[in-house]
């Protein structure tokens, strides 16, 4: 094996330290991906969450107390909710990317990236109820008019409370993947193999 590996690479010209200088290179650049991947994670989360949290928390409320008719703002919450919505799909992209390689690479820290796998799953689900039924909300909104036109028996506020629960759900487990992404990364909480 030693006589053929020589061979090779001495065909191409290469020595024992340019091998181990491209090694080193190759696990760099490995090393970088993994934090630029990690980055990704956080960027998309921060975006997504940090979004979703400010426009609950400050905008709603602020806006609903202002604006004397809900049903006007009701059209620009769902502009908003569209941007919203494509940021957590975006995350979730991103976030499944980062569990499968861990998945792949890792036999230690299981109970983290197990804990951020099911918040990933059950986030996942979220946004696809979130975005069917908000297929359904907008067909009830005529954007020209501004008015909401529930039609066949369906109530427009009933169906949005269904979405508000969605997206507590989403929110809920949002905070179980910062946690889950923060301990699974920890360094100095992988003295216990069990972590």
């Amino acid at each position: 094996m030693d006589a053929r590996r020589n061979h090779v690479l001495s065909y191409w010209r290469i020595d024992d330290e340019s091998l181990r200088n491209t090694i080193q290179y190759f696990e760099t650049v490995v090393g970088s991906m993994n934090s630029l991947r990690q980055m990704l994670w956080l960027t998309t989360f921060a975006l997504w969450f940090g979004g979703f949290t400010f426009y609950a928390a400050l905008v709603v409320p602020v806006a609903n107390s202002i604006l004397p008719d809900t049903v006007q703002f009701g059209f620009v919450t769902q502009k908003v909710t569209h941007g919203i919505n494509a940021l957590h799909g975006a995350f979730l992209v991103v976030a499944t990317w980062e569990i499968v390689t861990q998945y792949r690479k890792s036999n230690r820290k299981m109970r983290w990236l197990n804990l951020l796998a099911l918040s990933v799953f059950i986030s996942a689900a979220a946004l696809i109820g979130l975005l069917l039924i908000r297929v359904r909300l907008d067909a009830m909104m005529t954007g020209t008019t501004f008015q909401i036109n529930e039609t066949k028996g369906e109530s427009f506020y009933g169906t949005h409370a269904i979405y508000l629960n969605l997206s507590t759900v989403a929110w809920l487990a949002g905070i179980a993947q910062l946690i889950g992404f923060t301990f699974y990364n920890c360094r100095s909480c992988h003295s216990d193999p069990s972590n």
